[in-house]
């Protein structure tokens, strides 16, 4: 697999944008994350996996860790883990990462307006 370039070698500022929150379901978890402010790991991957093509295979446990591990690398995320009898952690956006949001929402609207002209 192919290492992320370092982010301080990027010069485009929408690469860096896309690095940051691009492939397949960074955009998604940021969204739903945005969305709720607060989700356990369990129901991030169901939302997640909902929100995917029917078609689409789900979101696996793995890629969906990587993923998350990688948002909170880049301080987009925050995880909690709570020292309770049966393990629970909570992951949420931080600052950085609800500065995403009006990125996020003309990306959606964007595409709510492309999918109504791709069926219409």
């Amino acid at each position: 697999m192919m290492a992320r370039p370092q982010r301080r070698d990027i010069v485009c500022p929408v690469e860096l944008t896309f690095n940051l929150v691009g492939g397949r379901w960074k955009a998604m978890i940021m969204w739903h994350l945005l969305e709720n402010q607060k989700l356990r790991f369990g129901e991030l991957q169901r939302i997640v996996s909902e929100g995917a093509h029917e078609d689409a295979p789900k979101i696996s446990s793995r890629i969906l860790s990587k993923q998350l591990t990688e948002l909170e690398e880049d301080g987009l995320i925050c995880r909690v883990s709570y020292p309770e009898k049966i393990p629970r952690v909570e992951y949420t956006p931080t600052e950085k990462g609800i500065s995403l949001k009006e990125i996020l929402l003309l990306s959606y609207q964007w595409g709510l307006t492309e999918r109504a002209q791709l069926s219409g």
